[in-house]
């Protein structure tokens, strides 16, 4: 059986066994747009909290186009500063980003000296990312944070609070200061289980063996009977009134897994690992539930390939509808 990212990876195929799914893990779900140098790659510095200029007076590069629209970058020149510089390009009037938020996102990065852009998620083929700021560098943690969403913003970060002396890979070199332009598209809040508690319980039976307990809005607990499943199922045991799950949008969920037979393999997201996220493709077995969901995916036994029983909870917290 995997680590915990298999609790991920049982929501992206059709497959219902922990051990025998192929996914992401957290990070590279969350936490990388792409496989080269980018904003969401955890590099910056050990640093305390910086300082954030958000006046929009600061010394920004010229940006044109508008929100959805692919951004030109022109060149910098001149120094930074050591303050994170922010400018709002077009406002929105949608939530505020939290500092510990799960946002998506499209953007574009550049390098403040030269302008070559080195990430970009309006490409051709892109989707938005989603990920958590607790997993970025402070240059966008800090710089995101108490923008809205459907903001247009740029940020200029100093080398010390992106990639610092190091760098990142071929693109990004040692010591370079960073331009971003970023559309802000939808922001949850991990720590908000208010679409939990607020789910209408099904009352639906659950698989002869299988017991799930615990209050709705915090960890469940599932206990096995002596008997194994026969079957693989889906329950309903809670029904959220948020959005509903569909191929393209984005989860943000937490996880218990378990193994018949085995305590010791019990998993879950719950606590320090926390909130994943998964971006729907076909074949997710969440898709058609609502946000605020609680619903219990169980497989049953192969003894062709020595595979026990396995069960995960799986809570819910948002869906970030498709943009």
């Amino acid at each position: 059986m995997k680590k915990l990212p298999a609790i991920g990876a049982i929501l992206l195929t059709c497959s219902l066994a922990l051990g025998a799914c192929s996914g992401q893990s957290k990070d590279s779900q969350s936490a990388s747009p792409s496989a080269s140098a980018s904003a969401t790659r955890s590099a910056s510095s050990s640093e305390g909290s910086p300082q954030v200029d958000r006046s929009g007076q600061g010394n920004f590069p010229e940006v044109s186009g508008d929100f959805g629209q692919k951004p030109e970058i022109k060149a910098g020149s001149g120094s930074v500063g050591d303050a994170i510089l922010v400018k709002t390009l077009h406002k929105g009037d949608g939530a505020t980003v939290g500092l510990d938020d799960i946002v998506q996102v499209n953007y574009a990065g550049a390098l403040f000296s030269d302008a070559k852009v080195f990430d970009s998620s309006f490409q051709d083929g892109r989707t938005p990312i989603a990920f958590s700021l607790n997993q970025v560098i402070k240059g966008w943690k800090y710089g995101l944070a108490d923008a809205h969403v459907g903001d247009r913003v740029e940020l200029v970060i100093p080398s010390k609070w992106g990639y610092g002396a190091q760098g990142s890979g071929s693109s990004i070199p040692a010591n370079a200061d960073l331009v971003f332009v970023v559309d802000i598209l939808g922001t949850v809040n991990p720590n908000d289980t208010s679409q939990l508690t607020s789910a209408t319980p099904t009352g639906n039976e659950l698989p002869a063996g299988i017991t799930v307990s615990g209050d709705l809005g915090s960890q469940p607990t599932v206990t096995w009977g002596q008997s194994a499943p026969t079957q693989a199922s889906k329950v309903v045991i809670a029904e959220g009134h948020g959005d509903k799950v569909a191929v393209g949008s984005t989860i943000i969920y937490q996880g218990v897994g378990t193994v018949f037979g085995n305590d010791a393999q019990t998993q879950s997201t719950w606590g320090q690992q926390g909130a994943q996220v998964v971006s729907v493709k076909d074949g997710n077995q969440l898709i058609g539930f609502t946000a605020g969901s609680r619903v219990l995916l169980v497989s049953a036994s192969n003894g062709a390939q020595g595979q026990s029983p396995q069960a995960i909870v799986v809570d819910i917290l948002a869906v970030i509808p498709e943009k």
